[in-house]
């Protein structure tokens, strides 16, 4: 039983091998369209080329972030333009979340009928209204500046 499971890992980590060392081949179709196959054409002109390199195995990019405060890194670029989109994006989704939470207070401070995303409306109780509100002022805060 042992032999059967050792061959079997064995066998496991040698497939991707194989995988990787595959050839790739490339012409033009009767119809003038470039082909990437891993099977050459039966008749006609190919080029041979070699499968590209496997990537490195993804990992958590360092933490630089107390490098970039003793000015460590003073000397390279910009940060990515990526950063910059991502923050403002955030930026964005807080302020209209902050106004959200802001028409839902004054909402539920004013009335008790509620219209909900279906079109559906329905009255609340005060212990629900209640928490609606609290839930508001609270999202209020971590929102709002």
């Amino acid at each position: 039983m042992n032999q059967f499971k050792f061959l079997a890992i064995a066998l496991a980590l040698l497939l991707p091998l194989g995988a990787a060392q595959a050839e790739m081949y490339k012409w033009v179709d009767k119809d003038g369209h470039t082909v990437y196959s891993q099977t050459p054409p039966e008749t006609g002109d190919y080029q041979s080329l070699s499968a590209p390199a496997a990537p490195p195995p993804s990992s958590t990019a360092p933490d630089t972030s107390a490098a970039d405060s003793a000015g460590a890194n003073s000397g390279q670029t910009a940060p990515d333009k990526t950063v910059e989109k991502v923050s403002q994006k955030s930026a964005e989704m807080r302020k209209k979340n902050c106004e959200a939470a802001k028409k839902n207070l004054q909402a539920y401070t004013v009335s008790r009928r509620v219209t909900m995303p279906d079109g559906k409306v329905i009255m609340l109780g005060d212990k629900e209204r209640q928490k609606r509100i609290d839930a508001s002022k609270q999202a209020i805060k971590d929102f709002c500046d």
